[in-house]
């Protein structure tokens, strides 16, 4: 009899507490928040589940609304350390390059380079990889596609261009450019 009244206590316990929790995220559409919007955890859902990602036209409609939440201008103004926006070469156009970072995002295989490679160009916007020119480097083209996003999150402009460099994600030895068609 104890056992019994125990094991009833601890499911109304667990009910109660399955009832509090809250509901889970069915995909990257239901938390995707005005004023929190990343370009590089957008590439995060394409490459862990590609069928809950956003569209492109739906990821560029959320960072607009994000960026009209930003009325500090600090979508313009944001850097770290070792990132480089605005650097002389010409601007992409940011749907364009938002096209690229989807298409390397779904590729599943490495992108290698030796000193400078275009791993994709959509209509003005060029993503390139480049390395020091002693031996070949690679990584995932997801890497590339992550780092792309970083640079679209810290050095995408108003006027709906972007431009910048900076090492790829997990591979310092090579540099990661977006910006328009140089190659």
């Amino acid at each position: 009899m104890v056992q019994f009244a125990f094991s009833s206590v601890t499911l109304l316990f667990l009910a109660g507490l399955a009832a509090a929790s809250p509901a889970p995220i069915v995909n990257y559409r239901d938390v995707v928040a005005v004023g929190d919007w990343s370009w590089e955890r957008w590439v995060e859902t394409i490459i862990a589940d590609p069928e809950s990602a956003l569209s492109v036209d739906e990821a560029l409609a959320a960072a607009a609304k994000s960026a009209a939440a930003h009325e500090d201008g600090s979508l313009d103004q944001r850097q770290e350390q070792f990132l480089v926006c605005n650097d002389g070469k010409p601007s992409a156009w940011a749907p364009d390059a938002v096209t690229c970072i989807n298409y390397l995002a779904g590729l599943n295989a490495n992108c290698g380079t030796r000193t400078a490679t275009a791993m994709c160009t959509a209509g003005n916007a060029q993503i390139v990889g480049s390395g020091s020119g002693a031996g070949e480097v690679s990584t995932n083209c997801n890497n590339v596609a992550r780092t792309a996003g970083r640079i679209m999150d810290r050095c995408w402009r108003s006027d709906n261009t972007v431009q910048g460099g900076m090492p790829a994600y997990e591979q310092g030895a090579m540099w990661v450019y977006v910006s328009a068609p140089l190659i």
